[in-house]
C-alpha cells in the first residue's frame, strides 16, 4: 500500500515524519480500523506495535452515507 502526498505539502516536516509512522505501521501489519462512531467510513490509522497510538484518520469519498460502500448499510 502506498502512501503519496500531493501538492506542495512535500515542504511540511511534520507531515512527512507522521506519514513515516503510518508506513512503519503498515510495514509491522497494522490495519486502518472503521472508527466506532459515526455513520460513514471513518478509519483510524495507528504506527506500529499494539500499544501504538492513533496518527491519523482517513474517510473515503465512497463510505459516505449513501454511498455505495457505506460500511454501515446507510
Amino acid at each position: 500500500m502506498g502512501i503519496e502526498i500531493f501538492g506542495n505539502l512535500r515542504s511540511n516536516k511534520r507531515l512527512e515524519a507522521c506519514l513515516d509512522k503510518v508506513r512503519e505501521g503498515f510495514a509491522y501489519g497494522s490495519n486502518p480500523v472503521l472508527a466506532h462512531e459515526g455513520t460513514s467510513g471513518a478509519y483510524v490509522i495507528k504506527g506500529a506495535g499494539e500499544d501504538s497510538n492513533a496518527l491519523g484518520v482517513f474517510k473515503p469519498i465512497d463510505e459516505e452515507p449513501f454511498a455505495p460502500h457505506n460500511p454501515r448499510g446507510m
